[in-house]
Protein backbone atom coordinates (compact mmCIF):
# COMPACT_ATOMS: atom_id res chain seq x y z
CA UNK A 1 0.00 0.00 0.00
CA UNK A 2 0.97 3.65 -0.64
CA UNK A 3 2.77 5.83 1.40
CA UNK A 4 -0.28 8.19 0.44
CA UNK A 5 -3.09 5.52 0.60
CA UNK A 6 -1.93 5.04 4.44
CA UNK A 7 -2.17 8.66 5.03
CA UNK A 8 -5.84 8.43 3.86
CA UNK A 9 -6.39 5.53 5.80
CA UNK A 10 -5.35 6.88 9.23
CA UNK A 11 -7.39 9.72 8.56
CA UNK A 12 -10.34 7.84 7.91
CA UNK A 13 -9.56 6.39 11.29
CA UNK A 14 -9.00 9.71 12.97
CA UNK A 15 -12.39 11.06 11.42
CA UNK A 16 -14.58 8.01 13.11
CA UNK A 17 -12.85 8.48 16.33
CA UNK A 18 -13.24 12.66 16.17
CA UNK A 19 -16.52 12.46 15.30
CA UNK A 20 -18.64 9.02 15.26
CA UNK A 21 -21.95 10.10 13.65
CA UNK A 22 -19.58 10.67 10.35
CA UNK A 23 -17.98 7.63 10.34
CA UNK A 24 -21.72 5.34 10.93
CA UNK A 25 -22.65 7.75 7.73
CA UNK A 26 -19.13 6.68 5.98
CA UNK A 27 -19.93 3.15 6.89
CA UNK A 28 -17.19 2.66 9.38
CA UNK A 29 -18.08 0.09 11.32
CA UNK A 30 -18.17 0.30 15.48
CA UNK A 31 -19.07 3.80 15.83
CA UNK A 32 -23.08 3.37 15.22
CA UNK A 33 -23.10 3.73 19.15
CA UNK A 34 -21.54 6.62 19.84
CA UNK A 35 -21.95 10.74 19.99
CA UNK A 36 -20.06 13.03 18.17
CA UNK A 37 -18.33 15.48 20.65
CA UNK A 38 -19.55 19.19 19.47
CA UNK A 39 -17.68 21.31 21.90
CA UNK A 40 -14.71 23.49 21.14
CA UNK A 41 -12.10 21.30 21.84
CA UNK A 42 -13.35 18.55 19.96
CA UNK A 43 -13.33 20.64 16.89
CA UNK A 44 -9.96 22.13 17.64
CA UNK A 45 -8.80 18.61 17.51
CA UNK A 46 -10.56 17.95 13.94
CA UNK A 47 -8.91 20.64 12.58
CA UNK A 48 -5.37 19.71 14.35
CA UNK A 49 -6.13 16.46 12.42
CA UNK A 50 -6.90 17.71 9.25
CA UNK A 51 -4.07 20.22 9.21
CA UNK A 52 -1.31 17.29 10.00
CA UNK A 53 -3.12 15.21 7.62
CA UNK A 54 -2.65 17.84 4.91
CA UNK A 55 1.08 18.59 5.95
CA UNK A 56 1.41 14.85 5.47
CA UNK A 57 0.40 13.97 2.40
CA UNK A 58 1.26 17.23 1.15
CA UNK A 59 5.11 15.69 1.23
CA UNK A 60 4.11 12.86 -0.86
CA UNK A 61 4.24 12.44 -5.03
CA UNK A 62 1.15 10.49 -6.48
CA UNK A 63 2.25 8.24 -8.99
CA UNK A 64 -0.82 7.27 -10.27
CA UNK A 65 -4.36 8.84 -10.88
CA UNK A 66 -6.17 6.94 -8.00
CA UNK A 67 -3.42 8.05 -5.54
CA UNK A 68 -3.92 11.95 -6.92
CA UNK A 69 -7.78 11.53 -6.58
CA UNK A 70 -7.24 10.17 -3.04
Amino acid sequence: MSEIYKIADGFVETIAKLDPISATYMGVPGHDHLMTDYSPESADAMAQAQQDMLKRIRTETAETPREQRC
